[in-house]
């Protein structure tokens, strides 16, 4: 319904796509990106939801290559405040590195989409915040 698809870590590996979005615990953010076939991700929109920002910003910008684009995002519901949709439930973002601006509108559209409450913020406020 809305353009997303799931696929197995091989399949991924095959299929083309525009936008990544790495949904892992804290501990395991930097291991699983070191793990990632890096080369993948050149000119594409890499995501991550982790909840603490200034953590994903760095690993990122540290790992990605450069021509890639980084969003870092917080949606601030689960699947049990989210069950009945996402009306007014804030989805926190930073645009850390964006080269192609109509993409990363379209991934945000997503969530403005649903009803979200937009908040672009930065990562280092974000987690002052959240603290």
């Amino acid at each position: 319904e809305i353009g997303v698809t799931f696929l197995s870590e091989e399949d991924m590996l095959l299929q083309p796509f525009d936008a990544i979005i790495f949904c892992t615990s804290i501990l395991s953010f930097e291991g699983v990106l070191r793990k990632f076939p890096l080369e993948r991700l050149k000119g594409k929109l890499v995501v991550d939801v982790l909840s603490v920002k200034e953590y994903a910003r760095q690993v990122m910008l540290q790992l990605l290559p450069e021509d890639c684009d980084v969003l870092c995002t917080h949606p601030m519901f689960g699947p049990e405040s989210g069950k009945h949709g996402w009306q007014k439930l804030p989805f926190v973002y930073e645009k850390v590195r964006i080269k192609n601006e109509p993409r990363c509108e379209a991934f945000l559209a997503l969530f403005s989409g649903e009803g979200c409450r937009m908040e672009a913020i930065t990562c280092e406020a974000h987690d002052q915040f959240a603290a």
